[in-house]
């Protein structure tokens, strides 16, 4: 079952000792309609944004948190998976149970960032990078970093936007796009929901592509890379849900 939602979709970071830090980000606020996965309505008395919000990172089955709010009484609705954003603004408030794992790295070298688990169905991983002069590479890797299970590599060079994977040997390149209107040293959002069948790769809140998964063992998907040519280019932020 698929729930609709209009709603500035943001973000909440998870503290590494088990405690909430329910503190929005600022720069992880995206507006967007999005379509929850087996979400069920909270019916706590007393029901407050933050509170719908806690609860969330409190349930195990719960990846979203989705409250309407009125100056009478909150709905709150938790949802185990994402399914699709469509981004427009509302005024609804949401928050995804995950982290921020680093912040301000600069690249090259290559940097690593382990994904807990490994990929599951329903996850969102949200990017903020500062793309470099000649190439920026974003790899998800698989089996111990033996292949690249899905690859977008923005080329200045070529003005393209190439996606790839290399799982026994390099597959066909997949290149169309709505627009290649990008600069070197400009500071994007790539934003990743990962579906059962493929990804739907947004970029500064505009759906661009859907890649079809061609490494279906999602679980082995532990790693996600980012490198360049050129000038430097740095990787602002990496949020992933649980």
């Amino acid at each position: 079952m698929y729930l609709r939602y209009w709603l500035p979709l943001m973000v909440s970071v998870s503290l590494a000792s088990g405690e909430c830090d329910l503190t929005t980000r600022s720069d992880s606020v995206v507006p967007g309609n999005v379509t929850g996965v087996s979400c069920q309505e909270d019916q706590t008395p007393d029901m407050t944004s933050s509170r719908c919000a806690i609860r969330c990172h409190a349930a195990l089955d719960c990846r979203a948190a989705i409250a309407v709010c009125s100056s009478s009484a909150c709905f709150c609705t938790h949802c185990a998976d994402i399914f699709n954003i469509d981004f427009v603004a509302v005024g609804v408030e949401s928050h995804l149970k995950g982290r921020v794992f680093v912040e301000y790295l600069a690249f090259p070298p290559a940097r690593q960032i382990s994904i807990p688990n490994g990929l599951s169905v329903g996850q969102v991983i949200r990017v903020r990078v500062k793309l470099a002069s000649d190439s920026t590479s974003l790899k998800l890797l698989s089996q111990e970093n033996a292949f690249t299970a899905f690859l977008i590599d923005f080329r200045f060079y070529s003005k393209s936007i190439v996606r790839n994977s290399n799982v026994q040997g390099w597959g066909l390149e997949e290149r169309s796009k709505p627009h290649f209107n990008f600069s070197p040293g400009q500071e994007i959002n790539v934003l990743y929901i990962v579906r059962s069948t493929e990804y739907v790769v947004y970029i500064d809140s505009v759906q661009f592509f859907v890649f079809e998964h061609r490494e279906h063992d999602l679980h082995s998907i532990q790693t996600f890379s980012i490198d360049s040519i050129g000038t430097a280019g740095s990787l602002i932020f990496i949020f992933i849900s649980d």
